[in-house]
């Protein structure tokens, strides 16, 4: 059942990584007055650059109709799924159900649930993963600067975890990100700031045990400056219990990017997202295919990130595995 998880989870991260070349809106490859292009991997051309009257992203799929119409030696090979994230379809009155061409139907825009929901879990992964690189580089820096640092240091730090601590986390982001314009570097920022505090007050323990080791002790009365100290003997020490973090983390980064999304705090719009599709949900319960994909994804990812998570904290602790059991 484990490598179930693993392998969906693998699976879901396969197809975002690479959504580009299974469903989006520009071609593989094209064929233009004997020249071929891969757009799919170039910048955008506008319509001008392949004959058109208007100065926007060529709307390939008309464009590919016209030279089939016209019997042209120009051609153009587009992904399985032939729309983007930001397509707009209003040939249905939206939300439309899904058909041959959405295969997960439309959103309240005439977007493709399926586009955005694959391009929104990869933004997610993404910012999850730039959220916790930060805030385990902000929290892990404060823990030594507290274990390691003189006495007055400790106690200012530990009284300032305190505080920050009892903040209400979720309130005080959303109130921040309502009065800036919001990208995704500040967003990530934000979040670091306000949720490094728990995890540096575990670091601080973990790091506290280890430096009243024999061998730190030893590597001390050697003469051992104090980085060579903590990078090659307390870090290597720590990592294991920062490793156990990393899943339960990662699975908390991506409720809560979904959950400012959801409220509306998040990512703005068109930037496709989880929260963006739940949100549109609950306006439209009718429309089952919105919210669907996106709770069975959480539902998966949470699922496999909890299964690896404890997996890796059984590798680190097998004796308190052996005891449960």
């Amino acid at each position: 059942m484990k490598k179930f998880w693993i392998g969906t989870l693998g699976l879901f991260l396969l197809l975002s990584l690479g959504a580009e070349l299974w469903i989006g809106s520009r071609p593989l490859l094209l064929r233009f007055e004997n020249t071929y292009y891969a757009p799919v991997f170039s910048a955008m051309r506008p319509g001008k650059f392949f004959g058109e009257d208007y100065a926007w992203e060529t709307d390939y799929l008309k464009l590919q109709k016209k030279w089939e119409a016209a019997s042209s030696d120009n051609w153009l090979v587009m992904p399985l799924i032939p729309v983007g994230p930001l397509t707009i379809d209003l040939s249905q009155s939206p939300p439309a159900a899904p058909d041959a061409l959405h295969w997960l139907g439309t959103d309240s825009s005439g977007r493709d649930v399926l586009a955005r929901f694959v391009y929104g879990f990869r933004t997610a992964i993404f910012m999850s993963l730039a959220y916790l690189t930060l805030t385990f580089i902000l929290a892990l820096i404060l823990a030594l600067m507290s274990a390691l640092g003189p006495t007055w240091v400790d106690l200012l730090l530990q009284r300032l975890m305190e505080i920050w601590v009892m903040i209400p986390f979720l309130y005080v982001a959303i109130a921040l990100v309502s009065l800036v314009a919001l990208d995704k570097f500040l967003l990530i920022l934000i979040l670091s700031f306000f949720s490094w505090p728990t995890l540096s007050l575990y670091l601080r323990a973990r790091i506290l045990q280890v430096k009243e080791q024999d061998y730190i002790q030893a590597a001390r009365i050697l003469g051992l400056a104090r980085h060579r100290i903590v990078c090659f003997h307390i870090l290597p020490e720590i990592w294991p219990f920062l490793l156990s973090f990393l899943p339960f983390f990662l699975a908390g980064s991506l409720v809560t990017l979904t959950s400012l999304d959801f409220l509306g705090f998040g990512l703005p719009p068109p930037e496709p997202s989880w929260g963006d599709l739940l949100q549109q949900a609950l306006d439209r319960p009718h429309a089952w295919w919105i919210a669907a994909p996106v709770l069975l994804g959480l539902f998966v990812v949470l699922t496999a990130v909890t299964v690896i998570g404890e997996a890796i904290r059984n590798k680190q602790n097998p004796r308190q595995t052996q005891n449960s059991r």
